[in-house]
């Protein structure tokens, strides 16, 4: 079970699966930014201000310097729209290996 900020627990296995949806999430940034820079910034933005939200909501996720990483890089995307797209690419696919591993750290807390 994973502490929330409404002092209400969720199970740790509705936290891996989120991990799985950001991965799908991340992955959608790289044909939107092939096809429009000012949806890029607006889906970019509103990610960003979902991964917020979760770091305030889920009570380990407030010290998780991986979250931090992706606020920043969400952050980046939203300040240079005609980021080129090698960049994008490359920034993506960083993102999903960080949630790969924080769901695999995430998992263990289920194994036990």
């Amino acid at each position: 079970m994973i502490d929330t900020s409404v002092r209400q627990q969720i199970d740790t296995k509705l936290l891996v699966n989120y991990f799985d949806r950001l991965v799908n999430q991340f992955f959608k940034l790289l044909p939107i930014r092939e096809k429009e820079a000012a949806t890029f910034t607006t889906y970019s933005r509103s990610l960003q201000m979902e991964v917020l939200g979760c770091r305030e909501f889920i009570v380990p996720f407030k010290n998780d310097a991986t979250i931090l990483t992706l606020i920043s890089i969400l952050q980046y995307f939203s300040d240079t729209p005609d980021i080129p797209i090698t960049d994008v690419r490359r920034e993506v696919f960083r993102a999903i290996d960080l949630l790969h591993k924080s769901k695999k750290t995430y998992a263990k807390v289920v194994d036990k």
